[in-house]
């Protein structure tokens, strides 16, 4: 998904989209990325999320290879960016400081928890502004997972007295190119994906979106993206009630009074 400032988007993205866009040079954008727990019979990450590090890596790269913009990346001392788009779990003791360590005895309050339960998803979003040229900026999305947070790691060493550095897994990639001289959108070269987005069908996306919208309580969004799954795959009854939920819960927080005329409509053609 790439909405920008002149309220037009692309979605979803993939190298042989249709939908193309021509972004303006030195145009602000903002890229969606949606991450979506699949195949597992827990939350990503699982408890101890305290423990754990999972994040979104994003990267913008223009045409000479300079970063433009990017966030979750790892600093020289092995720490994460601090802006990075993280699930995990921050707890604090009876002063209010972080444990990280994972003293759980000392815990006083949670303040923090950011996980994907099984069969959901989650949005990220990252601003950027394109070049003031016309040359193509590739965009490069990544989740990634270290099994311990640097923090704690540097602590448990330290105390042994020994050096090692822990891997971090990337546990899914996605490689876009886009271009406003040619008004197209590229596959970027010599990029390798993991997951492919061309291997999940286009409703699924949009299914995809919509439940990180509906989430993220933007339940108008959501009932826009389940519509737009239920168009490219009618025989699946499960998307119109996807729609009927979202327009309920827009009916809940808003003065219109059509969504439960609207999800009723839907869940009879369910």
């Amino acid at each position: 998904m790439l909405p920008h400032e002149r309220g037009l988007s692309a979605a979803p993205l993939a190298p042989t989209i249709e939908n193309c866009f021509a972004p303006l040079p030195n145009e602000e954008m903002t890229a969606e990325v949606v991450i979506s727990n699949r195949n597992a019979a827990h939350s990503f990450p699982p408890e101890v999320r305290d423990l754990y590090e999972a994040w979104v890596e994003f990267e913008a790269i223009d045409a000479s290879g300079k970063t433009i913009y990017r966030s979750g990346f790892l600093k020289p001392d092995g720490l994460l960016d601090e802006s990075a788009h993280v699930y995990r779990q921050v707890i604090l003791d009876e002063q209010a400081r972080p444990i990280t360590r994972h003293q759980i005895w000392l815990t006083n309050i949670k303040a923090y928890d950011n996980a994907i339960p099984p069969g959901r998803s989650d949005i990220a979003r990252f601003r950027f502004r394109m070049p003031e040229s016309h040359q193509p900026v590739t965009l490069r999305a990544r989740v990634n997972y270290r099994r311990f947070n640097q923090e704690y790691t540097d602590y448990v060493l330290a105390r042994q007295k020994r050096q090692l550095t822990l891997p971090v897994v990337r546990m899914a990639e996605a490689v876009i190119a886009i271009a406003a001289h040619d008004h197209q959108l590229m596959p970027a070269k010599h990029a390798t994906v993991r997951h492919s987005q061309t291997e999940i069908p286009q409703w699924k996306r949009w299914n995809d979106y919509g439940i990180g919208l509906l989430e993220q309580a933007q339940h108008s969004q959501a009932a826009e993206a389940f519509h737009q799954a239920a168009t490219l795959n009618p025989s699946d009854p499960n998307l119109p009630v996807n729609q009927a939920i979202a327009e309920m819960r827009t009916e809940k927080f808003s003065q219109v009074r059509e969504q439960w005329h609207r999800a009723e409509s839907l869940l009879d053609a369910a």
